[in-house]
């Protein structure tokens, strides 16, 4: 852990300090890693392909939460962000089947 840590910047006595507040505090330590284990997972389950898995373990890595494999679904995901919204209520109505 020493070495990662060195490698991310972090001197000896801030990572010293880092573990003395991790146990001292387990509780919100603990709930950050499981969400950060809960994002990995769903970033990687969405993935395709190995090159996606890479691209998505890249983005954790840059410290990205949200990483969009694949230029399609970047397209696709931006375009929901342009999209009006009585369009958008329809058409995920449509997608879960809840159409009236």
């Amino acid at each position: 852990m020493a070495e990662t840590a060195r490698a991310a910047g972090l001197s000896k006595a801030s990572f010293a300090r880092l573990l003395a507040d991790i146990a001292a505090h387990p509780e919100p330590s603990f709930e950050s890693l499981r969400e950060l284990l809960c994002d990995a997972t769903a970033a990687l389950l969405a993935c395709g392909t190995a090159e996606q898995a890479l691209g998505a373990l890249r983005a954790f890595d840059r410290g990205s939460i949200v990483c969009v494999p694949g230029v399609l679904n970047a397209t696709m995901a931006q375009g929901a962000r342009i999209t009006p919204r009585f369009l958008m209520r329809r058409m995920t109505g449509t997608v879960l089947g809840q159409r009236r």
